[in-house]
């Protein structure tokens, strides 16, 4: 079902990115996202988490396009703001 392909793909993308596996955590994650999502805040926990694991892997223009997009959902959400102001910066090569 749809909802068990959300939670399942959010799953292994977690085991994955404690594994130190981060391509298969993006890909895993990316995966999560095409299903629908129980509720909105887990859709932007998953959101969260791609960029946060992009981040990581150093693939910092994707993690910003998905920084932006959750700011633009949710302001106020956790630290994505002061993550935006730090990407942009490293986009800018400061």
């Amino acid at each position: 079902s749809p909802r068990q392909r959300f939670e399942a793909a959010s799953l292994l993308g977690r085991l994955y990115k404690e594994h130190g596996d981060l391509e298969h955590a993006i890909e895993w994650f990316e995966h999560a996202a095409e299903a629908a999502a129980p509720g909105v805040e887990d859709a932007r926990s998953l959101q969260y988490e791609l960029g946060v694991v992009l981040e990581e892997a150093g693939e910092t223009t994707r993690a910003l396009a998905v920084f932006l997009e959750l700011l633009a959902e949710a302001k106020d959400y956790r630290d994505v703001s002061a993550r935006v102001d730090r990407l942009t910066r490293v986009q800018a090569g400061g």
